[in-house]
């Protein structure tokens, strides 16, 4: 059956991940009409973490192709035009609150969402290995909401026009690391 309808086993997953991917981007996409670029944005990450944990299966299908470095999403003809609107809704709370002064000028919609998506996908495809590491299960309460809470704090801090010094975007040298061996 499988060969009937899709031709083989790498279509039959190539459809598998297209279908996951767009349910989750479904997730993640949300009109959000909040004015207050702040509060946009904290709604945009509670929306990104709710989509994430709602579907661990996802970000674990996405682990597996990732071991496989992309190779059955980089033949998909529909994944590419999932996320445009979600950088673009991102670029827009992001302009707004340039444009309110509450953030910072010029951050770049593409590294905010890869930043938050590391955040948010870390816990949930390292849930198991952290909780025996931590000794105690990082997906239960209310320590899932508290490391959202941070989360969310991080991503508007970074944002915020409000304690930005000139050094904020300069990496420090390795000899003003003041590391020892």
């Amino acid at each position: 059956m499988i060969y009937h309808y899709f031709r083989g086993k790498n279509n039959l997953y190539r459809e598998v991940l297209d279908e996951a991917y767009e349910q989750f981007v479904a997730r993640l996409y949300r009109e959000i009409t909040e004015p207050d670029p702040v509060l946009a944005l904290r709604i945009f990450v509670q929306e990104a973490a709710a989509a994430a944990r709602e579907n661990p299966d996802v970000i674990n299908l996405l682990s597996v192709e990732n071991l496989h470095q992309a190779a059955h999403l980089e033949q998909s003809k529909r994944v590419r035009d999932l996320y445009p609107p979600v950088l673009a809704q991102l670029e827009g709370i992001l302009r707004a609150g340039e444009l309110s002064g509450a953030f910072k000028p010029s951050i770049d919609a593409r590294h905010l969402y890869l930043s938050l998506a590391s955040m948010l996908v870390h816990m949930i495809s390292n849930r198991y290995t952290l909780s025996v590491s931590l000794g105690m299960d990082v997906s239960a309460e209310p320590f899932a909401s508290a490391q959202l809470q941070q989360t969310i704090d991080m991503i508007v801090g970074f944002c915020s026009n409000f304690g930005v010094s000139e050094h904020s975007t300069e990496l420090a040298s390795p000899s003003r690391r003041n590391l020892r061996p």
